[in-house]
């Protein structure tokens, strides 16, 4: 009788929605971190990650769940003291050579070019501006000739960019203390790759979200407890004890969260099926 008299005062009612309305809060947030990583991808669609490893690092780096595309680079020497940029790509013939015009301003289309430290003919197919003053030859050619570089220039694009930081950490995963170091990431301008701001207020979000649910349930408990506990000396006269009354106390409190989280999956369980 007394929970059936309980379960039907308004105030108990409306626990009970709020409960339910906190466990709401964890298809909110999974909603929030939906929006983070759209927004962050697409803010990025065009960055990548670039650090030097030695070339027997090649295939863990591919294997890394969140890395989408790996291509490799050297850096080789036109002439003493000029270095540059040299990247593979599968689309160039074997030798083929993509240059920058601001690196070669006095080269031409159909000019041979033999790097210092490659013994190798290559002819220049085209003059295009990529990030960073790039450079192309065939990727396989690359391969070849640089196998026994110590270290290679790895450039990678990202499946998802809101988890660049556990990347990074998967990159660094048991390579050498001078290997994967000096990571930075890039936009396609060249300018520095930024997603912390984002990051920043999805984590405010979600903390003053749960934060005020975790007080509100705390308050409902609470005020549930302190309403029986001024019932208390009636109880007494209709013949409870301390340990039955306390009994009762839990009793009731726990119908709220139960029915609360209950309801919650119903409605959650109802909408899963409409959509």
């Amino acid at each position: 009788m007394f929970i059936i008299s309980f379960l039907r005062k308004k105030q108990t009612i409306i626990y009970i929605i709020i409960v339910a309305l906190i466990w709401s809060l964890w298809p909110i947030s999974d909603i929030l971190s939906t929006i983070k990583k759209d927004v962050i991808n697409k803010q990025n669609k065009d960055a990548y990650i670039e650090f030097q490893m030695s070339l027997g690092q090649l295939e863990r780096i591919k294997g890394i769940n969140n890395i989408k595309d790996v291509d490799l680079g050297v850096v080789v020497s036109l002439e003493k003291g000029k270095n540059i940029r040299l990247f593979g790509s599968d689309e160039l013939r074997e030798n083929d050579l993509i240059v920058n015009p601001q690196i070669f301003v006095n080269y031409n289309i159909g000019d041979k070019i033999n790097f210092l430290e490659l013994n190798y003919d290559f002819y220049i197919v085209a003059k295009e501006a990529y990030e960073r003053e790039t450079n192309y030859i065939n990727e396989q050619v690359l391969l070849n000739l640089t196998k026994d570089f110590d270290t290679h220039i790895y450039k990678v694009t990202l499946n998802d960019w809101s988890i660049v930081n556990k990347t990074i950490k998967d990159i660094n995963f048991n390579s050498n203390s001078n290997q994967g170091l000096n990571i930075i990431i890039y936009n396609s301008d060249g300018g520095i790759y930024n997603y912390g701001e984002y990051i920043l207020i999805y984590s405010l979000l979600i903390i003053i979200l749960f934060g005020a649910g975790l007080l509100i349930l705390i308050y409902i408990i609470k005020v549930t407890f302190d309403k029986e506990q001024e019932k208390r000396y009636l109880y007494y006269c209709l013949g409870f004890n301390k340990g039955q009354l306390n009994r009762l106390i839990l009793t009731k409190i726990f119908l709220i969260l139960g029915i609360g989280t209950a309801l919650f999956w119903l409605i959650f369980g109802v909408v899963s099926l409409i959509i």
